[in-house]
């Protein structure tokens, strides 16, 4: 199903069609298999992983308008047939192969749903990227990873720690994953590769854009030495919007998140609202408490993250590694995060199920709506109700939070 070039044209071709997103190319994926008569999937993980070598990107390339028009109303219902056969038509303008070829000459690869070297780590998150645009490598599916994250602006303490865990991190074969940000972000990049490690930076731009400019040196080494990743077409450049959702692919690919300083508001800590939703680990370094910078680690702290004093808090604590081991193997099997994942899926499905079109809810009485008894509701409200923000889904407003006109269902 590859291309010339290694990977798949389709599956880029599909990446890159304006209006079709993860959601509803799951959606058009489950109604080709309900439609061909197999067995249906009622998952969005269950999906991700059918999808894996089901060749349906080229399926839906070479589909008739008439096929695309029923497959699109069985998916999503008449307003469906209408918008997504249109899209697709504008989006047969690209050739897949061509789109490819210009790929490979910037240097860079694409890996899609349908391929098996799709990051395992975002099968089992509920928003998952189509696919990912990348200079330099994956990260290794089977070792270890965490994210390690925080302030921009961070001081001299910030900086050292950022430094001191990420190369503690790196020695023991943990891959360190970041944003590339100036700040924490970037010393703590620089230090898993001086000592030896992986380092990958999940940027929000385009993956050929070096954002910040200021870390062109960082860039240069993690594609030669790691791998800089991006779900947005190359040439697209940073903006304020595109970081929110970047985060949740940091968090994504990680199995901890530590923070080494953040503000209280910082942006910071929406990685650290996605890593709980996906059920991933949150460590954070304690700060004074007349501090700024860590007054965001320290609220971490009070809700129950866990504390980070040491790097072996997280490599022996957490990935059971101690000083001296040869590099280890991922400790814990992708079925864990996955089983979290999924539960933290169902708690969103049944938050925008009770959220009204007309009237904003409070907490609360989302909490009575939803009934009582259900494991983890109460604990990940909040993130459930971030991520249906963040997916414009739901929007938050006086008084509480209101589903967005038109979303039609969450899927």
């Amino acid at each position: 199903m590859n291309g010339k070039d290694g990977f798949d044209p389709w599956g880029l071709w599909l990446s890159q069609a304006e209006g079709i997103g993860t959601r509803t190319a799951l959606r058009l994926f489950g109604a080709f298999r309900r439609l061909s008569g197999e067995e249906g999937e009622k998952s969005v993980y269950e999906l991700a992983q059918a999808m894996e070598k089901s060749g349906f990107a080229r399926q839906l390339y070479e589909m008739g308008e008439k096929d695309l028009r029923d497959l699109s109303r069985a998916a999503l219902g008449e307003r469906g047939a209408m918008k997504v056969p249109e899209l697709l038509k504008k989006a047969k303008r690209i050739s897949p192969q061509e789109a490819a070829e210009d790929l490979s000459r910037r240097g860079m690869a694409f890996v899609s749903l349908e391929d098996p070297a799709y990051p395992g780590r975002l099968r089992a998150i509920p928003d998952m990227p189509l696919g990912l645009y990348y200079k330099g490598r994956l990260p290794d599916p089977a070792a270890p990873a965490a994210a390690v994250i925080g302030s921009r602006r961070a001081d001299r303490y910030g900086l050292e720690q950022a430094e001191r865990f990420a190369a503690a991190l790196a020695r023991q074969g943990v891959i360190v994953i970041s944003g590339m940000a100036l700040g924490v972000d970037g010393a703590a990049g620089r230090a898993a590769l001086k000592a030896g490690g992986a380092s990958f930076a999940v940027l929000g731009s385009g993956a050929d854009i070096c954002y910040p400019p200021a870390n062109r040196d960082l860039y240069d080494l993690l594609s030669r030495r790691g791998g800089i990743l991006s779900e947005y077409v190359p040439g697209t450049q940073a903006r304020p919007g595109l970081f929110p959702p970047r985060n949740r692919i940091i968090s994504g690919l990680s199995d901890l998140v530590l923070v080494i300083e953040a503000r209280a508001g910082s942006g910071t800590l929406i990685t650290t609202d996605y890593a709980l939703a996906q059920g991933r680990e949150v460590f954070a370094l304690p700060g004074r408490v007349t501090d700024p910078l860590s007054e965001g680690c320290n609220r971490l702290l009070s809700q129950g993250a866990s504390i980070a004093l040491d790097p072996k808090d997280l490599t022996e604590r957490f990935f059971g590694i101690r000083e001296g081991d040869p590099p280890r193997k991922k400790k814990k099997e992708e079925g864990g995060s996955q089983r979290k994942a999924r539960g933290i899926h169902e708690i969103q499905q049944m938050v925008f199920s009770v959220l009204s079109e007309e009237r904003p809810m409070c907490e609360a009485e989302i909490l009575l709506r939803c009934g009582s008894g259900i494991w983890g509701l109460e604990e990940n409200l909040g993130s459930a109700l971030m991520l249906l923000v963040l997916q414009d889904l739901a929007e938050e407003r006086e008084g509480g939070y209101i589903k967005r006109p038109g979303a039609g269902e969450l899927f």
